[in-house]
């Protein structure tokens, strides 16, 4: 472990034919490409006419649905936000949960939101009041996710086209290791809120593949497809996250970022030069012996000239850091969802880090004939089938590259996550877990669960969605309640039900009774201190047995004090025992001789 090592603690993604990452990964392990016309959910949400033949890509389902009551939104400013920043902010706290911290638990921080750029393409209705250009503007995008969340450090979007993901990653891999931010979000998504009509789209040459098929590395390589979809991921510096216990996805060991300048015949034209120095730059960075990298996801747009310059520049790296032999294997998760835009390397991103929790190197969609322009006698394969991905003596590593179409270059070098240092603890956070886990395996031990939502209906299926993954899940029923419990806030609608693991969690949830209405907020508290209400003296022997302020307060001078000295000192005794009983914001009134008591309180 190095200090300059980062953690991906959090993350949630979505993606054509993938509403979670579980099933990104089972359809990566299939080499599936889910490019194809927009589904019949899609048509029915969307206000294109559904009888027009549309552009071939990489669908989502749904991007019109928005829990706005989740995130305390007015509907009208919810309606007037962008489908992206939507999106990006239910990303962003389903992202905040799956690292096991409720959203509230970061608020005030000087967590950073670094966001790949997008073109919204449309306006809200044509309005120009503040709601709507806020709703549809590229530069609040960060700024969004950073008012809802409460988090106050830098806000930034990152424009370096195709590669803007990854150079917004690296932007927040060096903030954390300045120590500037202790937290960073990073990701961004690509959307076609206007679908797209065929008889409107002209391929460009040699940049668009004319049948609507990604095939990188392949000889009918003719281009990229578009595709929609995203993720965020939550960072923060290795050490730290292994002190505080967080569950560890993946390795950031290093990050290097760079522009072709004039080794490129244009702006917009790849350079070998330019990729193999980026590669070179981030393995030194990481301080990662390029020998022991068995993966790369490459850039791999399917174009004819990129995928040429990609494998040379491949090549040119690994020779020049003394690598030879076959032993890196090499895909592009466009072949399987389509180029997502400026947030293409978040989309490689994510598939890495699958491939690395997994220890599975996923076969390349698209892919049956080698390009007879490149040459695959170095180092590198493309990798054809599913198979197990164990080294043998070293972690697994990959390698991820994002080209921008302006020249700007980024490559990463990722790991998989380190052995748990620490021990959980139980959902109550009372007591280490290995203590208890001969009564949990012998059910003797139930844990209380409890299940909240902004809405009746979004607790109805959030419920479900909880009951599914107990049925599913190999993970020990302590974990899942201590990540509903702990890591997730307190919304009004509320269900708990108690389970011994998580077949009866499943079951339970859903017999559980939906309340009737919502929890009402707790009244605050109010400590009335009366002048003549006095506190005989069997209670305040009692209190001082069981409590240390009124110990404190009873020494022997208190003997001679009169009735209102006397009163003023045990009510100031009472006052830190509500405290200490969990009664911290409370309101204090006084009358008389009780004021006195009020005042030395406070």
């Amino acid at each position: 472990m190095r200090k300059d090592d980062v953690a991906i603690i959090g993350a949630a993604g979505i993606f054509p034919g993938a509403a979670d990452l579980a099933a990104f990964h089972t359809n990566l392990r299939s080499g599936r490409e889910s490019v194809g016309m927009p589904g019949a959910d899609r048509m029915r949400s969307s206000d294109d006419d559904p009888d027009v033949p549309y552009l071939a890509m990489g669908y989502l389902d749904r991007i019109d649905l928005f829990d706005h009551e989740l995130f305390g939104l007015p509907r009208r400013e919810a309606e007037l936000m962008e489908p992206h920043q939507r999106l990006l902010a239910l990303l962003t706290h389903q992202a905040i949960e799956s690292a096991g911290y409720a959203p509230a638990a970061l608020r005030g921080t000087d967590a950073a939101v670094l966001l790949a750029a997008i073109d919204p393409g449309a306006a809200a209705g044509g309005e120009r009041d503040v709601e709507s250009i806020l709703g549809t503007s590229t530069a609040a995008l960060a700024a969004r996710l950073s008012y809802l969340f409460d988090l106050q450090g830098p806000a930034l979007v990152v424009d370096t086209a195709c590669s803007s993901g990854l150079s917004a990653l690296g932007l927040a891999v060096g903030k954390l290791r300045a120590r500037e931010v202790p937290l960073a979000v990073v990701g961004g998504v690509n959307l076609f809120p206007r679908l797209i009509r065929r008889a409107d789209w002209i391929p460009m040459q040699g940049l668009e593949s004319g049948d609507q098929h990604c095939r990188p590395f392949d000889a009918a390589a003719d281009g990229l497809v578009a595709g929609e979809g995203g993720g965020i991921v939550l960072l923060k510096p290795l050490t730290d996250a292994v002190t505080d216990g967080d569950n560890v996805l993946a390795v950031l060991k290093g990050i290097a970022v760079n522009h072709n300048g004039f080794r490129a015949a244009s702006m917009a034209a790849p350079s070998q030069l330019g990729q193999a120095k980026v590669m070179t730059d981030a393995w030194r960075d990481g301080q990662v012996d390029a020998g022991t990298i068995g993966y790369i996801e490459c850039h791999g747009s399917g174009t004819p000239l990129g995928d040429v310059v990609e494998v040379e520049a491949l090549r040119r790296a690994f020779a020049e850091s003394g690598v030879t032999g076959r032993q890196c294997a090499i895909s592009s998760v466009k072949a399987n969802i389509g180029h997502l835009g400026n947030s293409a390397g978040i989309a490689g991103l994510f598939k890495v880090m699958s491939a690395l929790r997994h220890g599975t190197h996923y076969p390349a969609a698209n892919f049956s004939t080698p390009n007879p322009l490149i040459d695959f006698g170095g180092p590198v394969y493309v990798s054809t089938d599913d198979r197990p991905w164990q080294p043998e003596n070293t972690p697994r590593r990959a390698g991820l590259s994002s080209w921008g179409l302006t020249g700007t270059n980024v490559h990463a070098v990722l790991e998989q996550p380190p052995a748990a240092s620490r021990q959980p603890v139980s959902a109550s956070g009372a007591e280490p877990l290995a203590e208890r886990d001969a009564a949990t395996a012998t059910g003797q031990c139930t844990e209380l669960v409890t299940v909240s939502a902004a809405a009746l209906s979004a607790l109805d299926r959030y419920r479900g969605l909880v009951a599914a993954f107990a049925e599913r899940t190999d993970q020990p029923l302590r974990s899942v309640a201590h990540a509903l419990n702990r890591g997730r806030d307190d919304h009004p609608y509320r269900i708990a039900v108690t389970a011994a693991d998580t077949g009866e969690l499943a079951a339970r949830l859903r017999a559980a009774t939906l309340p009737e209405e919502a929890a009402a907020d707790a009244p605050r508290p109010v400590l009335l201190f009366s002048g003549d209400a006095l506190i005989d003296d069997e209670v305040w022997a009692r209190l001082c047995t069981d409590f240390p302020v009124p110990a404190e307060c009873q020494g022997p001078e208190t003997g001679s004090l009169g009735p209102a000295a006397t009163l003023v000192v045990r009510q100031y005794g009472l006052c830190h025992v509500a405290e200490s009983l969990g009664l911290t914001d409370v309101s204090l009134i006084g009358t008389g001789a009780g004021n006195l008591a009020v005042r030395a309180a406070r």
